[in-house]
C-alpha cells in the first residue's frame, strides 16, 4: 500500500507545481499590463503637451478643424492599438493557462488511472473484474471529455479571436473613412 500512497503524494506535489506555475502565468500578464499603463501614461502626458503646442498654433477655424480631426484619428488609433495589446496579453496568458490546464488535467487523470490500479492491486479485498474495468473506463471517459472540452474551448477561442480582429480591422476601416 506504500506505493498507492506515494503515488498519491507525488500526484497532490505535482498539483502544487501547477498551481505555481499558474500563478506565475497569471502574475507575468499583470506585470505586462501594468508595464503597458505605464508606457500609455507616459505617451498620453507627452502627446497632451504636444497636442497642446499644436492648438496654440491654430490661428483660424480651418486650422482648427484639422486639429480636431487629426486629434480625433490619433485618439482612436491610440484606443485601438491600446486595446489591442490588452487583448494579446490577455489571450496569451488565457492561451497557457488553457495549455496548462489541459496538459495537467491529461496527465493527472493518466496518474489517477495508475493509482486506482495500484489500490485496487494492492487491496486485502478481492475485486471483481467488472469492478476494476469500470473504473478504469470512467477514467477513459474522463480523458476523452477533458480532450473535447479543450477542442471546443480551442474552438471558441479561436472564434472570438477572429471576431475581435475582424472588429478591429472595420473599426479603423471606419475611422478613416469618416476622416475623409
Amino acid at each position: 500500500m506504500s506505493q498507492a500512497i506515494e503515488k498519491f503524494v507525488a500526484l497532490n506535489k505535482k498539483q502544487m507545481e501547477t498551481a505555481v506555475q499558474a500563478f506565475q502565468i497569471g502574475f507575468n500578464a499583470w506585470e505586462m499590463l501594468i508595464k503597458l499603463n505605464i508606457e500609455a501614461g507616459k505617451s498620453l502626458l507627452q502627446e497632451g503637451m504636444a497636442s497642446t503646442e499644436g492648438l496654440a498654433a491654430v490661428r483660424d477655424v480651418a486650422g482648427l478643424s484639422a486639429w480636431t480631426g487629426g486629434q480625433f484619428r490619433a485618439g482612436v488609433d491610440k484606443l485601438s492599438g491600446y486595446s489591442r495589446n490588452v487583448y494579446e496579453i490577455s489571450g496569451e496568458a488565457s492561451g497557457k493557462l488553457g495549455d496548462l490546464l489541459e496538459q495537467t488535467l491529461l496527465s493527472t487523470n493518466q496518474e489517477v488511472v495508475e493509482w486506482v490500479d495500484e489500490v485496487l492491486k494492492s487491496s486485502s479485498i478481492p475485486q471483481p473484474e467488472v469492478t476494476v474495468a469500470a473504473a478504469k473506463a470512467a477514467m477513459a471517459n474522463a480523458k476523452s471529455v477533458i480532450e473535447g472540452i479543450s477542442k471546443a474551448v480551442r474552438q471558441t477561442a479561436g472564434y472570438a479571436d477572429a471576431n475581435v480582429r475582424a472588429a478591429a480591422a472595420a473599426t479603423a476601416e471606419a475611422v478613416k473613412g469618416s476622416a475623409k
